[in-house]
């Protein structure tokens, strides 16, 4: 062999050989990527994606929104309370009240009205019995709330008149010299009213003088 053959010879297995390397370099690379794309997609199949898990999870709390229907009736019913309120008729509107809650139990506000105006007509029925001090009570929780603060106002000035007029009957009774009379009478304004001022100042002066006329006798 020549030379020349044998400087052929050994750039033929110079390329061959460097052929041989690349190729397995690209296929080698190949089944890598082949691996890899493999293993994502198996990872991505058995994970539930987050948006799938968070609508299920979603859907589990989600509440059942009154129908269109429900909604119109508790508000009529609600309005029809309003007005009977307005109208001074408390049982009437603590009844429509009930029927609008009954239908839609979550009604904002509506609960706070009615328990307030329940005060209201606690406090009314405790005058006309003469219970004062449980129309005190009633009315001080009514006064504080906005819907029935007008109302709780009205009826403590009606009280306020009530004690005015027992106060007077206990002047008349004093000036007639009926002084155990005149001391009932203006005890009673101060059941009504505690801080009435003048039956206070008017008591105060009546049993001083009843302590006298039996130290007299």
């Amino acid at each position: 062999m020549t030379q020349y053959q044998i400087n052929m010879y050994n750039l033929t297995m110079a390329l061959y050989t460097s052929d041989l390397k690349l190729s397995l370099y690209f296929h080698a690379g190949l089944c890598f990527l082949f691996l890899l794309l493999s293993a994502c997609g198996t990872s991505g199949t058995t994970r539930p994606s987050p948006a799938i898990g968070g609508n299920a999870q979603d859907s589990k709390v989600t509440k059942t929104r009154p129908s269109a229907r429900a909604q119109s009736e508790s508000l009529k019913a609600r309005k029809l309370g309003d007005s009977a309120f307005k109208g001074g008729d408390l049982k009437g509107s603590i009844s429509h009240w009930t029927r609008a809650l009954e239908i839609l139990p979550e009604a904002r506000g509506l609960k706070a009205d009615m328990e307030n105006t329940k005060q209201l007509l606690r406090a009314d029925e405790a005058i006309a019995k003469e219970d004062y001090a449980t129309a005190h009570e009633a009315l001080d929780k009514a006064k504080e709330y906005s819907l029935t603060k007008a109302g709780a106002l009205e009826l403590i000035k009606k009280m306020h008149s009530l004690a005015d007029e027992h106060n007077r009957k206990g002047m008349r009774h004093y000036v007639a010299e009926r002084i155990d009379r005149a001391i009932d009478e203006w005890r009673m304004t101060l059941k009504i009213f505690p801080g009435h001022e003048r039956a206070l100042a008017n008591l105060a002066d009546a049993q001083k003088l009843k302590e006298k006329m039996e130290g007299v006798r």
